[in-house]
């Protein structure tokens, strides 16, 4: 058993459907993905291995940088029409305890007077908002770029791009097993730099 924790809209709209490959190299081993945005423990075994958005601040732990997550901010094709035809902007946040999240934090300082159509600790169902024409939404491109129905709005925007790291602790990244799976995950985010560049 490997046990990895990440973002729940990474493990949702990203990875779970990529870890197919890895299964096949290594079907003894059993993963247990927990999605989460705050940080597990590693120190207390509540994951193998994380992957953190932001500079990690542990310095026990092994850490080795995967890449930048991209974002954009992102509306339906209709809502995309109203910005363009200067009507005013409502936009799609967190719900109030999200003040740790730093997606949350910038939503509101870019857009401090605008009416929050809808709200949600969840990265999916708020680019689900932003497609069913709520308003505009912040979204991973791992999420939003490919979707048809959401297009890129403000492209001259500087949305917040976070750097995305492996974190292990030192006695478990010798373990075959917490290897394998760290060495498939870093060979991935280097094959999808569509979503992660360097």
């Amino acid at each position: 058993m490997v046990r990895l924790t990440a973002p729940r809209s990474l493990l949702d709209c990203f990875l779970a459907q990529r870890l197919g490959a890895l299964h096949e190299r290594h079907p003894g081993i059993d993963l247990e993905l927990v999605g989460d945005s705050r940080v597990r423990s590693l120190a207390r075994r509540d994951a193998d291995i994380a992957l953190r958005m932001g500079s990690p601040k542990d310095s026990d732990l092994i850490a080795r940088r995967l890449g930048t997550v991209r974002y954009g901010l992102y509306a339906s094709p209709a809502y995309a029409r109203k910005i363009a035809n200067g009507e005013a902007v409502a936009v799609i946040g967190y719900d109030p305890e999200s003040d740790f999240n730093t997606d949350a934090v910038w939503m509101v300082r870019r857009f401090p007077d605008q009416r929050f159509a809808f709200r949600s600790n969840s990265q999916t169902s708020q680019a689900a908002a932003a497609r069913a024409a709520f308003s505009v939404a912040l979204a991973p491109d791992f999420i939003a770029a490919d979707d048809p129905g959401l297009e890129r709005v403000f492209p001259e925007e500087g949305v917040p791009e976070p750097d995305l790291w492996l974190l292990m602790r030192r006695d478990l990244a010798k373990l075959p097993r917490i290897r394998a799976v760290a060495d498939y995950l870093i060979e991935l985010f280097q094959s999808e730099r569509k979503y992660f560049p360097a």
